[in-house]
């Protein structure tokens, strides 16, 4: 392996890492491997290769254009039972839950061979949905008109509520395996058991299992066009659940002024509000709408800081209840307590569920083969701090080749294992 140092008769714009020989390196906490781009420093577009030798992907635009507060929704069809053998419903799309989840009277089941039992929990209004797991192949599609689709096989909860219709799609979403043994798992993520690409199998080398979150569409399977241009943060393994694989990303939270820490950060197409744990102490808003907890008065400022690890980084601002203020301003600012009984509030007690307006200035991007997210900003009014780069922490698995010109940071005990030669470079 060869590294090229940056104190060694080189300006910043010759800063470069080079990595080889299959190695495994081991990173300290606060090194950052490429400075972010200075004022004297040309502007030319920055980029890495991960995804460049995918091919596969599909876009699919949703049922009905974005407004903020409409949660988006897709159309899958089923493969069911005897007397249905195909039908096609209308979908809602959920990155804050994860499993397809849909009510008895939606789909025919008679002759298929039941996957045991199991419920979901809804924790923002705690509805609770209860039923049979069967294993269906399931085809997804978007607006009326689009002839492309992604299709595999998923692990579907047919529920006892009548006309229930969600696809969720979120990581890190699972319960507690004590109360309920098939708890979300990645098999019923029907955006991660893609096989095909509009009916064309989908194979390893091809088809790198993901996805991308926008305002009006959603791209299944990454590629070297659907996955540049992003902040890109490497996750951590999840040890507590490990089925769920990768722990959600880290977020900072201000509420009024008051720092309320740095937690769990979910960019949540479900809901029209913002949840926020723990409660700050800030005078409620009146009237409140929230099922529980008390709601930010209007006017009250409040800022996510999407990259916390990085001075000035990533985030964005706006005032509860005055929508002119960003396009991300949610419904309502709902804060609430810590639930102690919940180990997975006890794990972050500091939590943000964005709600769906989040999207009026963000794509986001899930890599679930490899663990990582991205953001992209669209220049809306309250983001700052946007910048294409990479955040790494945990082990970071680099294919050989691999060749980036982005800002690089540690945020976090990191390992490189390189397969073959990697650069770093600006």
């Amino acid at each position: 392996m060869q590294f090229f140092s940056p104190y060694a008769n080189k300006s910043p714009d010759q800063w470069r890492v080079r990595v080889g020989g299959n190695s495994r390196i081991a990173l300290a906490l606060g090194l950052s491997i490429v400075a972010l781009l200075s004022s004297e420093r040309p502007t030319q577009a920055q980029s890495w290769n991960m995804y460049d030798s995918y091919t596969q992907s599909v876009t699919l635009d949703y049922l009905t254009p974005q407004q903020g507060a409409t949660a988006p929704a897709l159309h899958v069809k089923f493969r069911g039972g005897e007397n249905i053998h195909e039908r096609t419903i209308r979908v809602t799309m959920d990155t804050g839950s994860t499993g397809m989840v849909i009510g008895y009277n939606l789909i025919d089941v008679t002759g298929l061979t039941p996957q045991g039992t199991g419920s979901i929990i809804y924790t923002s209004d705690n509805q609770v949905h209860s039923g049979t797991f069967y294993d269906l192949p399931v085809t997804i599609t978007g607006a009326a008109g689009d002839s492309r689709s992604a299709g595999g096989t998923v692990r579907v909860l047919v529920v006892n509520t009548a006309n229930t219709a969600m696809m969720g799609i979120g990581i890190d979403r699972g319960g507690n395996p004590q109360v309920n043994p098939q708890y979300p798992s990645a098999g019923q993520n029907a955006f991660l058991t893609v096989d095909k690409i509009d009916g064309a199998s989908t194979t390893p080398t091809s088809f790198r299992t993901g996805y991308v979150v926008g305002k009006d569409r959603v791209t299944i399977g990454l590629t070297g066009a659907s996955g540049s241009g992003f902040a890109m943060v490497k996750l951590t393994p999840n040890t507590i659940y490990p089925p769920n694989q990768w722990n959600s990303p880290q977020a900072g939270v201000i509420v009024g002024g008051i720092n309320l820490g740095v937690g769990t950060f979910l960019p949540d197409t479900g809901i029209p509000y913002m949840l926020v744990t723990p409660q700050a102490p800030v005078q409620p808003g009146s009237p409140c709408a929230a099922p529980t907890g008390i709601c930010a008065s209007t006017t009250t400022p409040v800022q996510i800081i999407l990259l916390p690890q990085i001075p000035g980084g990533l985030s964005y601002s706006f005032l509860a209840g005055v929508s002119g203020s960003s396009p991300l301003t949610p419904e309502y600012v709902n804060l609430r307590p810590v639930n102690t009984a919940n180990p997975l509030d006890a794990a972050s007690p500091t939590s943000v569920n964005s709600g769906v307006y989040f999207y009026q200035g963000f794509n986001y991007l899930v890599d679930y083969a490899g663990g990582w997210i991205g953001y992209q900003s669209n220049g809306a009014a309250g983001i700052s701090g946007f910048v294409p780069l990479l955040a790494l922490q945990s082990t970071v698995a680099l294919p050989s080749g691999f060749l980036t010109d982005l800002p690089t940071y540690l945020i976090g005990a990191t390992v490189l294992e390189q397969a073959g030669t990697g650069t770093f470079a600006s």
